[in-house]
């Protein structure tokens, strides 16, 4: 999915939080998205899934508005919900609002399971597992649709190694099947092993959306410094 962002601004009590404007997300990549806590990463990809809307906007995904595609996008937030019900039903929640009813929910839960060996823990109650357990579930719930446009908010949080490796492993193949992924990462091996852009942010701005191999042309700017200083 490609994503036109001609401006999108965000307003709390008259306080501009969020302004950017003329940024392109070309589908069948990997976005990393850094930038210190408070430079409006997450503001942005709220508003981008329709979380939250955006004060002033003008957005097109594919050419479509947010009303146009938000079947076709899914989202993790860094604070997930788990329902007070099993893995499974946890992972398999979108079932419910699912429109398109040619997707094979329980042959994609199969596939993804792959990644993720959480056979075991299927049929508890999902309040009980573990931080890296839930984390697992919240991440499977989120890919589950297949939709066209991820976004993952630190989808690592409390994760061990393996999980976080098969989470990378994870991104890269969804990738290969052609969706586009946006990350919030603070890893800095992470976005080196996972990403093909970067979109660093400040204050609220997009200050560089650059190709991962283009990077070092770019060190002289102080700020990306000191945002790089906070990976």
């Amino acid at each position: 999915m490609d994503i036109e962002i001609k401006y999108a601004k965000k307003s709390f009590n008259n306080k501009v939080v969020l302004d950017v404007a003329n940024v392109e997300i070309k589908s069948n990549n990997i976005y990393a998205l850094v930038g210190m806590n408070g430079s409006g990463k997450s503001t942005l990809i709220n508003g981008l899934a329709g979380v939250e809307k955006f004060t002033e906007s003008e957005v097109y995904y594919d050419g479509k508005s947010l009303e146009e595609s938000r079947e076709n996008i899914s989202l993790m937030l860094q604070n997930y919900y788990i329902f007070n019900d099993t893995a499974k039903n946890n992972i398999l929640f979108p079932v419910k609002y699912a429109k398109n009813n040619k997707i094979d929910f329980q042959k994609n839960l199969e596939k993804y399971l792959k990644f993720f060996p959480i056979e075991s823990i299927l049929n508890k109650n999902a309040r009980k597992l573990s931080g890296g357990e839930k984390a697992k579930v919240a991440l499977l719930r989120t890919v589950i649709k297949e939709t066209d446009l991820v976004i993952l908010d630190e989808p690592t949080n409390n994760m061990d190694v393996d999980g976080i490796l098969n989470t990378e492993k994870l991104i890269k193949y969804l990738k290969e099947i052609g969706k586009t992924i946006i990350l919030i990462t603070h890893n800095v091996i992470q976005v080196e092993k996972t990403a093909d852009h970067i979109i660093f942010m400040d204050k609220g701005k997009v200050i560089e959306n650059i190709e991962k191999e283009n990077i070092t042309d770019i060190f002289d700017n102080l700020s990306l410094k000191n945002i790089l200083k906070m990976l």
